[in-house]
């Protein structure tokens, strides 16, 4: 009978674990897209500077 309790504990433990893995996972996602977002925005902006620069050398 303690077999069964202990198995019962672990298998609840593993899944909190897991389930705490799978949220770090996906903040960890929502924090890279938004990075790539910024440096997506930031090389938009040097395009917009650059093509300006090359119409004022013209």
């Amino acid at each position: 009978m303690l077999n069964l309790f202990i198995a019962v504990v672990v298998s609840a433990m593993e899944d909190q674990m897991r389930a705490d893995m799978r949220e770090q996972e996906e903040q960890h996602a929502a924090e890279q897209a938004a990075a790539n977002q910024r440096i997506l925005d930031e090389l938009h902006a040097l395009r917009h500077e650059v093509e300006a620069l090359r119409q004022r050398q013209d």
